[in-house]
């Protein structure tokens, strides 16, 4: 976790009260206007995002040829893992 994130959730928790729920829109709605905050919040999680915004237009182009969708790449089955940090 990157030490702008760990400080963002911290000043997140004691704005909050401990509250979870309200720490949670606290970080998304910082999140919103630092994208470096975005991006430490994100990355572990773009592999598969990006995988799946593949799959989806590889999915709506198949079914616009006609040809039936398998709901998988055809090059590849499963998303790429993300790197060890």
């Amino acid at each position: 976790m990157s030490a702008a994130l760990n400080a963002s959730l911290k000043q997140a928790i004691i704005a909050a009260r401990g509250d979870k729920s309200d720490a949670a829109r606290r970080l998304v709605a910082l999140a919103k206007h630092d994208p470096a905050v975005l991006l430490a919040l994100t990355e572990p999680f773009l592999p598969g995002i990006a995988f799946d915004a593949v799959n989806k237009v590889l999915a709506r182009a198949a079914s616009k040829s006609g040809v039936p969708d398998t709901g998988v790449a055809p090059a590849q089955t499963r998303a790429p893992s993300a790197p060890a940090h």
